[in-house]
């Protein structure tokens, strides 16, 4: 469980403001982070110190953002101005794959983030926390090769290389996450339309 004072939620943000900001995400990207933060909350299933607890809460968020984004365009069917609900991009799924067998975490927070990296027990790694606004004095950044995510413990920030990459470059959609790693990888996609 989370500290009392501690905000589950992004960026420090209070849960009035967590749920503003998912209703300024399109659509696709929505559905792409609920998949993210699920596969997170698997990762940190195991993590001590409220990891999970931050994962769930914001897949939470994101679920009753999609699900009010669905009971709403069912009710305006006629609605001429109704977006069309997009289709899931099938080939999501090798996309992130080929990103994750290009970028191990350890390697992407070794040379991408530019974590000082000692290890910390057979799977795992820590360091100071690489994340842009953490100054950090102590080693609370783990890096969990065996589930291929890392964790601040400091700034409760962490995830998978895509989401990862976020942070350092200031991404807030998954899709801008997995096309920035896919240049860092040099893997060309063109999403279908």
């Amino acid at each position: 469980m989370l500290p009392e004072n501690d905000t589950p939620y992004p960026f420090q943000l209070s849960k009035r403001e967590y749920q503003l900001s998912l209703e300024n995400i399109p659509l696709v990207d929505l559905r792409a982070e609920v998949e993210a933060a699920q596969w997170l909350a698997l990762d940190v299933a195991d993590i001590e110190g409220g990891s999970r607890a931050v994962a769930e809460i914001q897949l939470i968020g994101l679920l009753d953002e999609l699900d009010r984004r669905k009971r709403l365009w069912e009710a305006r069917a006629a609605d001429p101005l109704r977006p069309a609900w997009p289709r899931r991009d099938g080939d999501l799924k090798g996309r992130i794959a080929a990103v994750k067998q290009a970028w191990p975490v350890e390697r992407f927070c070794d040379q991408v983030l530019g974590a000082q990296l000692q290890r910390a027990g057979r799977d795992r790694w820590k360091s100071r926390c690489p994340l842009p606004g953490h100054a950090d004095d102590s080693p609370s950044f783990v890096v969990y090769v065996d589930t291929d995510s890392a964790w601040c413990f400091g700034c409760q920030r962490g995830g998978d290389i895509i989401r990862l990459t976020g942070y350092k470059f200031g991404y807030e959609r998954f899709y801008e996450q997995l096309e920035c790693i896919e240049r860092l990888s040099g893997i060309a996609h063109r999403m279908a339309s």
